[in-house]
């Protein structure tokens, strides 16, 4: 049986419609989590060097987040192609993700923690 051409355009257009396969979905998941797992690793190598210990810690948080920016944008890269739709759902968080606010938010448990450390070795 011959496709004719006009039958093919549907089939392609519902196609690209189609959901991620669960194989595609699980990927995507194991690119968000090594993006992470990357994107802390990094953060905990350089709060060290970044903490003057005078700074209040949502400054040194956003310091540690622009150091980290290749980390940084690679997670939010593999977040947005796991878990949006569509490009405007992935350009919106995007801009959002590049906000000081949600930069220091991210940072902040990292220097938090680190600040913690230092005072427990400290005493």
């Amino acid at each position: 049986m011959k496709i004719l051409r006009y039958q093919l355009i549907p089939l392609v257009a519902l196609t690209a419609c189609m959901p991620p396969s669960a194989e595609q979905q699980a990927s995507t998941k194991v690119q968000v989590e090594k993006t992470m797992d990357a994107l802390i690793k990094r953060q905990l190598e350089l709060v060290g060097q970044i903490d003057d210990g005078i700074s209040d810690a949502t400054t040194i948080a956003l310091a540690l987040s622009n150091a980290c920016i290749v980390e940084y944008t690679a997670a939010t890269e593999a977040w947005c192609t796991a878990e949006l739709d569509n490009e405007r759902q992935r350009q919106l968080f995007r801009n959002k993700r590049n906000k000081p606010e949600e930069k220091i938010q991210d940072s902040l448990p990292i220097v938090l923690q680190y600040r913690a450390k230092k005072l427990q070795k400290a005493r």
